[in-house]
C-alpha cells in the first residue's frame, strides 16, 4: 500500500515539475518560441540519500536549460531572460518536490551563485 502511495506521489511531482517547467518556459519564450515540457523522473532515487538528491538537483538542472533553451542569445536581454527562466524553472520543480535534502542543495548552491 505504501508502495503505490509513493508511486503516485513521485507521478504528482514529476507532473507538478513539468507544468512548472512549462510555466517559467511561457514566461521567458518570445512571440516564436513555444513552452515545453520536460519531466524529470527520479523513482529511481532515494532523495533521503545526499548522492541521490544530487543526482536529482542535476536532473532538474539538465531539464530547467532543455525547457528554457532560446537557441543562440541573440542579445544580452534574451540571455538574461534564459538565465531568469532557468533559475525560476529550477526553485519551482525543488519546491514542487517538497525534499529536505535537495532543498538544501538547492539553498547551497543558489547562495554560492549570489556571492560569485
Amino acid at each position: 500500500m505504501k508502495s503505490i502511495i509513493a508511486k503516485h506521489c513521485a507521478l504528482l511531482a514529476t507532473a507538478t515539475l513539468a507544468t512548472g517547467l512549462t510555466v517559467d518556459r511561457a514566461s521567458a519564450a518570445s512571440e516564436y518560441e513555444a513552452p515545453r515540457n520536460v519531466v524529470v523522473r527520479y523513482s529511481d532515487l532515494n532523495l533521503s540519500q545526499p548522492q541521490d538528491a544530487r543526482t536529482l538537483y542535476s536532473r532538474i538542472q539538465r531539464a530547467a536549460r532543455e525547457a528554457c533553451e532560446n537557441g543562440e542569445a541573440a542579445s544580452l536581454e534574451r540571455l538574461q531572460h534564459f538565465h531568469k527562466c532557468i533559475d525560476q524553472a529550477v526553485t519551482n520543480a525543488v519546491a514542487a518536490i517538497n525534499s529536505q535534502r535537495l532543498t538544501e542543495i538547492h539553498e547551497a548552491q543558489t547562495h554560492h551563485q549570489s556571492r560569485s
